[in-house]
């Protein structure tokens, strides 16, 4: 747009729509300063299923959690967005997918959301998987 013109309206059902934060906090078995803890999913700021190219890069909260292994951070999707993902910990050798459980899913979003999950374990699951 020009200046002075409005804004060009976005071509999802019912034009544009105010960002939404989704709060990540991880518990995973992770090494701060040689493992990176993303999201990856089918969202765009999530990597569109490639761990590289995730802009939701959970960092070390040093002495929180079991054990000091919490990681935390924040993704800013669209109102009604859906995400389904998973949380892969980058490490030299490649990456370290879930693949105890489903893709994850959040959404459809609506404000700020809190997502609190322990690596590899369903939610409510407190048994089995490996972390």
């Amino acid at each position: 747009a020009s200046w002075g013109e409005p804004p060009a309206r976005s071509s999802s059902p019912g034009g544009w729509r105010p960002p939404c934060s989704v709060d990540f906090d991880v518990e995973v078995d992770a090494r701060p300063g040689r493992d990176i803890v993303v999201v990856v999913g089918d969202h765009p700021v999530a990597g569109c299923w490639k761990p590289d190219w995730s802009k939701v890069v959970l960092t070390h909260a040093p002495g929180q959690g079991r054990h000091g292994r919490r990681w935390a951070g924040t993704a800013s999707l669209a109102e009604g967005a859906v995400l389904e993902f998973k949380l892969v910990v980058l490490k030299r050798h490649g990456p370290r997918w879930e693949d105890a459980i489903p893709n994850r899913r959040i959404g459809p979003l609506r404000g700020a959301a809190q997502y609190v999950a322990r690596f590899n374990r369903a939610p409510g699951d407190e048994a089995g998987g490996s972390g």
